[in-house]
């Protein structure tokens, strides 16, 4: 396990993935431990929400984080980081988005607890995915609307006068 570092949070990937900034300006990507949550690339439900709610928390604040694991990447020769952030708040991620069910345990989550630490973290995460699951939130809640990801409009014009005088709630990323 690293010492504890600080950065700058740049932007959110998703509800599992920061893209971090030193202040030499350098970039680093690092995921949340032991989870996985919802991709928007594949407009999962519940993955704007997951991605938001991290968003929302970190976005353009100095964040301190700890590396627990690294794993290789099949392309590119480089290893991703995994790791703890800790908020100003005093909230800690992972921890925060599983209690509210926007993440789940990674399948393969026991095989990187190597330190007690890290023992410590998934026991804890387990407990709160238990009830979040138990409590129905998040991605196991039954019956959610979720927010819908649209990557393209395939014929704005058309989308456009189908909705003229029409108030539609987006957001819009790009």
């Amino acid at each position: 396990m690293s010492a504890t570092q600080e950065g700058r949070v740049k932007s959110v990937l998703s509800g599992d993935t920061l893209i971090l900034q030193n202040k030499a300006k350098q970039e680093r990507t690092l995921s949340l431990a032991f989870i996985n949550a919802p991709r928007l690339q594949q407009d999962e439900p519940g993955s704007f929400e997951a991605r938001e709610l991290i968003r929302k928390l970190c976005v353009g604040k100095i964040i301190h984080f700890r590396v627990l694991y690294n794993i290789p990447q099949k392309t590119g020769g480089g290893a991703r980081d995994y790791g703890i952030v800790f908020l100003t708040n005093g909230q800690t991620l992972p921890d925060l988005i599983v209690q509210e069910g926007w993440a789940k345990l990674r399948d393969d989550a026991d095989r990187k607890a190597e330190s007690p630490q890290a023992s410590e973290l998934l026991e804890k995460l387990t407990a709160l995915e238990a009830h979040a699951k138990a409590d129905g939130k998040g991605v196991w809640a039954t019956g959610a609307k979720h927010v819908q990801n649209v990557r393209e409009i395939p014929d704005s014009k058309a989308f456009a006068e189908e909705h003229k005088g029409e108030a539609i709630d987006a957001v819009v990323e790009r």
